[in-house]
C-alpha cells in the first residue's frame, strides 16, 4: 500500500470535499474549506508559508467575532509546517493525538493477527461506512 497516496485521496475526498451534512454548512474561503454550523471546522486548506498566518487570523477573527468555537486539526503529513505555530499565535491549542486507521482491502485481515487486550481496552470492529 502506498501510504503517501491513500493520504493523499483521502485528503481530496474527504476532507477537501466534505459531504454537506445536515445542520453544517460546507464553505470554501480564502484557500480554506471549513464546515459550519452546529460546530464549527476547518477541514481543509490550500496555503503557502506566505498565506498561512493571515489565513489563520481571519478564520479566528471570524469565529471569535460570532463567539463561537472553532476546531482545525492538523495532520502530520499538511502543510505548510508553519501552520502549528500560526494556530499557537491565535490562540489554538493542541487536542490529545488521534490516529488514522486505514486497512488495504487488498489483503486479508485475519482475527489471529489482531493483539487484543484481555481488559477490553483494544480490539476489532466492523464498521460499514466508506469514505
Amino acid at each position: 500500500m502506498d501510504l503517501a497516496s491513500v493520504l493523499a485521496d483521502y485528503d481530496a475526498e474527504v476532507r477537501a470535499n466534505p459531504k454537506p451534512r445536515p445542520g453544517l454548512v460546507v464553505e470554501q474561503m480564502g484557500g480554506v474549506v471549513r464546515l459550519a454550523g452546529y460546530f464549527n471546522f476547518i477541514s481543509w486548506w490550500e496555503l503557502t508559508p506566505n498565506t498561512v498566518r493571515q489565513a489563520v487570523a481571519s478564520q479566528a477573527a471570524h469565529f471569535r467575532s460570532r463567539r463561537e468555537k472553532l476546531i482545525w486539526r492538523v495532520y502530520e503529513h499538511d502543510s505548510p509546517a508553519e501552520i502549528s505555530g500560526c494556530l499557537a499565535e491565535e490562540g489554538f491549542e493542541p487536542d490529545t493525538l488521534g490516529t488514522l486507521m486505514i486497512f488495504d482491502l487488498a489483503n486479508e485481515l485475519q482475527a489471529s493477527s489482531l493483539a487484543v487486550s484481555k481488559s477490553g481496552g483494544s480490539g476489532r470492529r466492523e464498521i460499514s461506512k466508506t469514505f
